[in-house]
């Protein structure tokens, strides 16, 4: 009899994962999942074969359904790019994910600093699934991995360093759009209205000074 269980209880477990997968929402996905375990950080694989490697923080977090079940959606601005060049914010989703080649990552609440690697189908403004993310607060060593991998991808000093400042707690420095914005409403550039007026006023004073010169040049004759 107990031999018999033996036997029998394989099959049981075969139809019990089947009725589980059939009546819980995105449990086929969850199944399939990266086997093994995702890797705590980036593998030198990983690195070589993205495009774009870079450290940001994420300044727009939001739910969106996703293969039938619930997600989360990241926006993250780029502090220091480690391979590659891009001057936008980036969007990735879905997240929390593990593909069945362990890509994806954790998910990215506003706030959160994150060492993102992407494929170059990326396309700016737009949500991309071909990525690997990882939490920056969740890495073993934060600062030894971004050395490992700036070794990996070639980076500069200049970008190891910024980066290195970044995860040490830097504050994330605005937007090229931001700093534009900022001037507009401060008031600073040549395109504000005060830089504006004074410009008028200098060309007025030279127009006057010109007209009056002219007039005397004539009265003397």
């Amino acid at each position: 009899m107990r031999m018999s269980l033996y036997r029998i209880y394989p099959l049981l477990l075969a139809c019990g994962l089947a009725v589980v997968m059939v009546l819980i929402p995105g449990s086929e996905r969850l199944v399939s999942a990266c086997t093994g375990g995702r890797p705590p950080e980036p593998t030198s694989q990983g690195i070589l074969r993205r495009d774009l490697v870079f450290v940001g923080e994420v300044i727009a977090e939001r739910s969106i359904e996703y293969g039938g079940y619930k997600t989360y959606e990241s926006t993250i601005r780029i502090v220091s790019t480690l391979k590659g060049t891009a001057d936008v914010d980036v969007i990735i989703s879905p997240l929390p994910s593990a593909e069945p080649d362990c890509t994806g990552g954790p998910r990215l609440p506003r706030g959160a600093r994150a060492l993102v690697l992407l494929e170059s189908s990326y396309r700016p403004g737009t949500p991309i699934s071909g990525f690997d993310a990882y939490n920056l607060a969740q890495l073993p060593s934060a600062q030894d991995t971004i050395r490992r991998v700036a070794a990996i991808t070639n980076a500069t000093e200049q970008q190891l360093a910024r980066a290195l400042l970044f995860v040490g707690g830097e504050p994330t420095p605005p937007s090229s759009q931001d700093v534009e914005s900022q001037s507009r409403e401060t008031g600073d550039g040549w395109e504000s209205p005060l830089a504006i007026g004074l410009a008028i006023g200098a060309g007025l004073a030279v127009a006057a000074v010109a007209f009056f010169g002219v007039r005397r040049l004539r009265a003397g004759r």
